[in-house]
């Protein structure tokens, strides 16, 4: 992994406690997402023990709410070959907003793992990563690895609400467009400059956004920068 990712690179990951879209409301007003039960384990359980399996040894938790409740949870926890560290921001109202104060932070020195708190994952990240870290190489304009899922049809599914519109390059698998389709959407635009530029375009409306993203040391630079930015921005 260190002679593939990087001469002894350090991975590291940072998790939005807040998701930002208040999905849980009213209960996330009492109570932290990140710390809700999933059959008696709490979420944040889950992300660590996938963090381990993918080889993670730093993790900075991020959080604007319910502050005390998860510090005292992370200080009473004892993981093993991970560090957990708590970034605490009162101001921040949005995910740029998070990622723009990380960067002023310091913090992360390269390739990193985002999540995002209400992401539910049990899998091994470490292919991705290195995946991740192939692309970059090969494409120095290359800045983020979404992680999608594939569930078929959602036709009927509880799930439809969270569906997004993927158009990509059916070679390089680089994300063209990428949206959340609303319920109210009866018609989808199609650039002409995606078929005129690229030989093979793939449309997909089977994907979920697993709240995992890969990230190249150029993201957090590209928020500060930019304030407009959100992660489908990249």
């Amino acid at each position: 992994m260190a002679t593939k990712m990087g001469k002894k690179e350090i991975i590291q990951a940072v998790v939005l406690a807040d998701d930002f879209v208040m999905n849980l409301m009213p209960a996330e007003t009492i109570f932290p997402t990140i710390l809700m039960p999933v059959i008696n384990v709490p979420l944040l359980d889950y992300l660590v023990e996938t963090l381990i399996k993918s080889r993670v040894q730093e993790l900075f938790l991020y959080c604007s709410n319910h502050v005390d409740l998860i510090r005292a949870y992370i200080k009473q926890k004892k993981w093993l070959h991970i560090s957990v560290s708590l970034i605490v921001s009162d101001a921040c109202t949005s995910l740029g907003d998070a990622l723009r104060d990380i960067d002023t932070k310091g913090s992360i020195r390269g390739n990193f793992i985002l999540i995002r708190g209400d992401a539910f994952i049990n899998a091994n990240l470490t292919n991705l990563l290195i995946k991740h870290c192939t692309k970059l190489k090969e494409d120095k304009g290359a800045a983020m690895t979404m992680v999608l899922r594939n569930i078929g049809s959602m036709n009927g599914s509880s799930l439809r609400q969270e569906s997004c519109l993927v158009v990509s390059d059916k070679s390089s698998r680089k994300i063209l467009h990428y949206n959340v389709l609303r319920k109210d959407l009866n018609k989808v635009k199609l650039e002409l400059d995606w078929f005129l530029n690229h030989n093979e375009i793939e449309i997909n409306t089977c994907f979920l956004d697993s709240h995992v993203y890969l990230c190249s040391p150029s993201v957090l630079p590209l928020f500060s920068d930019n304030f407009d930015f959100q992660v489908s921005s990249i």
